[in-house]
């Protein structure tokens, strides 16, 4: 697993792996069905939101959990995912 190795080489605590491990579940859980019915293939969803949170976990310490989950949810749905009528 690719976030594996990031992790690995990102020098994260024990305690940030569990911050980050804590985001990736609860992003996921809010994301996953709608996803998953548009017939993307689960691990590689899965995979990606892990490297998002990685790549952003880096930088993330003057953030809230909440402003830093919101910032990851943002990033994995991208701003494909919403409606044409929400932008206006």
């Amino acid at each position: 697993m690719r976030a594996r190795q990031m992790i690995f080489e990102g020098g994260f605590s024990p305690e940030d792996v569990t911050a980050l491990t804590e985001v990736l579940e609860t992003v996921w859980a809010e994301t996953s069905k709608g996803r998953l019915l548009n017939g993307l293939d689960q691990a590689a969803e899965r995979e990606r939101l892990a490297s998002i949170i990685i790549a952003l976990g880096r930088h993330r310490a003057s953030e809230s959990p909440d402003e830093f989950r919101s910032r990851v949810k943002t990033a994995f749905l991208g701003r494909s995912q919403f409606p044409a009528d929400a932008a206006e």
